[in-house]
């Protein structure tokens, strides 16, 4: 065999059992959006092996509000930095939400409210 036609393996091709249709090759590139609830939107063009936390990190420098303090979003599902994009079955044209998380109040203190006589 040629040594200049073999394919290099992926880490798709582990599954002995799967077609070669069901491999997607980590040169395929799609398109996402990370909208915020202020209106803005990102673009960005990201393989699936892409780590959600690149993602993170961009949108954080950009609206300038550290990284724990964001939550993304998609399909109600919350994005964690250290996983890959394709574990959430994105594909071309999704939407990520990104919005900052709730903080303050105090814990451990109830609230009552009294009814008030009319």
């Amino acid at each position: 065999m040629n040594p200049n036609t073999m394919s290099t393996p992926s880490v798709a091709d582990d599954d002995d059992d799967a077609d070669d249709d069901d491999v997607v090759p980590q040169t395929q590139t799609f398109h996402v959006t990370v909208a915020a609830q202020d209106g803005n939107q990102w673009y960005f063009k990201v393989k699936p092996s892409t780590v959600v936390g690149r993602l993170t990190r961009y949108i954080s420098e950009i609206v300038d509000v550290d990284r724990g303090k964001l939550l993304f979003v998609f399909d109600g599902t919350e994005l964690l930095d250290h996983n890959p994009i394709h574990m959430y079955g994105l594909d071309e044209l999704d939407v990520i939400d990104v919005c900052v998380r709730g903080t303050g109040g105090i814990v451990g203190k109830e609230t009552v409210v009294e009814p008030t006589e009319s």
